[in-house]
């Protein structure tokens, strides 16, 4: 059997194994100013019954999803959702004799609001980015989506980065520090055609053993498209990520590397 057809099992197969009647949400994420599927599938009058009953899948699957603890495998598991979708559309555009012409599903770690606020002055935007820097987004997820491109791409020097989506973000974001945890603005600036954040985290992660975050500095560049959302959130540190994961998973360690 070729790759294509074993791809079209794989991805068949992964709908119809898994009862997504079963699972009721219980993340953050669901509280975060986010539009439901209904408004996502529904918008186009043209949009086929198979094509929402895809899309309904795909949002169930990726509403299991967040079910699971493990931080890293709950990004895997939302990735993998997101490039079958993708694939799934580049299989449509490819193989109209297999799959119908008008097939476009939405990834849904990207997909969160259709409801945007183009076009603002960057002085506006700073307001805005002030506001969410009050409400502790890197640490709580809660910022303000109308601002951002769903399919917005977060960088940082974080080996789990880049994270492509809105959704996606908010949700690792959401469940990765504990209560108590604390990301301080030090300043906010219009530079160019860009804003600039410089700040100072520290806190404990969701693990088990609860680990401490040591202070450490960085620098966020929020960077504008051409109708004024963000579409791109760049992120860098004051110090190496192999010294930030070693002083959080191995301080004793650390200690000795770094002299501390």
């Amino acid at each position: 059997m070729s790759s294509y057809p074993r791809l079209i099992l794989l991805i068949l197969v992964s709908f119809l194994i898994i009862d997504s009647e079963t699972f009721t949400p219980n993340t953050p994420i669901q509280s975060i100013r986010e539009k439901k599927l209904k408004s996502t599938t529904n918008h186009n009058p043209n949009t086929s019954n198979n094509e929402r009953g895809l899309q309904t899948r795909l949002e169930n699957l990726y509403q299991s999803s967040l079910s699971i603890k493990c931080p890293f495998f709950r990004r895997r598991t939302a990735d993998l959702l997101d490039s079958t979708t993708l694939t799934l559309n580049f299989l449509a555009s490819r193989h109209r004799s297999i799959f119908p012409s008008f097939l476009y599903l939405t990834p849904p770690g990207s997909f969160l609001t259709s409801s945007k606020t183009p076009n603002l002055p960057l002085s506006t935007l700073k307001t805005v980015l002030l506001e969410d820097w009050s409400n502790n987004y890197y640490i709580t997820g809660s910022l303000t989506c109308q601002i951002y491109n769903d399919d917005t791409l977060f960088t940082s020097p974080d080996p789990d980065m880049p994270v492509s989506g809105l959704r996606k973000y908010i949700s690792a974001s959401s469940n990765l520090f504990l209560p108590g945890s604390r990301c301080e603005l030090k300043s906010l600036e219009v530079v160019g055609e860009v804003i600039k954040a410089e700040w100072r985290l520290e806190g404990r992660l969701k693990l088990p053993w609860r680990p401490k975050v040591w202070s450490y500095e960085g620098c966020t560049t929020y960077i504008f498209d051409e109708e004024g959302l963000v579409k791109e959130h760049r992120e860098e540190w004051n110090v190496g990520w192999v010294e930030v994961f070693l002083r959080t998973l191995a301080p004793d360690v650390a200690g000795i590397i770094y002299d501390l």
